[in-house]
């Protein structure tokens, strides 16, 4: 027996400080809203990224095998004869700037214009709840800066009780098909 899936399809633009929303499903049907953009959403988004870079650029660099055939761990090389201070907890960090993030995140996804954006999900997914099927959320953001966020961590069917599993894709806003060649063209180039 095949699972049956649910696809929809949400498109976000910005347009200055707002962002629309817009989801389709089904045989066309819609639903708009228009959210303001948290600036500091951006700006939390920057911090992790940066924190992220941070805590990796931290790390030593993996073995690498010597002559001998052991692992040497290579690393970089302290200033010599100076005491340093305490080293940053880029761990600690990184975790820190990714729950600011979530927490921006989910509260900016919360807003009330987008109730029935998230209800009509909701009810998608709880018509399958008997089926065992999914939702496949098929996602474009305009400018690519928003496909950035943490998509997969948005807490739709929580809100609702949804048990079924709701799964996010990123896809490009615009799709162009290859240019054909005419038949004629084809025909005369291969002479």
């Amino acid at each position: 027996m095949t699972k049956k899936v649910i696809q929809v399809r949400l498109a976000i633009q910005q347009v200055d400080f707002q962002c629309l929303f817009d989801l389709t499903w089904g045989s066309g049907q819609k639903i708009s809203a228009l959210v303001p953009f948290p600036l500091s959403l951006e700006t939390q988004y920057r911090t992790w990224y940066n924190t992220y870079i941070s805590f990796y650029s931290s790390l030593p660099l993996l073995t690498e095998p010597n002559e001998d055939g052991d692992s040497t761990l290579r690393g970089r090389v302290d200033q010599q004869g100076s005491l340093s201070e305490r080293p940053l907890d880029w761990q600690a960090e990184l975790v820190q700037a990714e729950a600011d993030l979530f927490y921006q995140f989910h509260q900016w996804l919360r807003h009330q214009n987008l109730f029935d954006i998230r209800a009509q999900i909701a009810t998608l997914a709880r018509t399958l709840e008997k089926d065992g099927g999914s939702v496949d959320i098929f996602l474009s953001a305009e400018p690519a800066f928003l496909a950035r966020f943490p998509w997969e961590h948005w807490e739709l069917g929580a809100e609702f009780g949804s048990q079924v599993p709701l799964r996010i894709a990123r896809c490009p806003s615009q799709l162009k098909a290859p240019v054909q060649e005419p038949e004629q063209e084809r025909k005369q180039g291969k002479k």
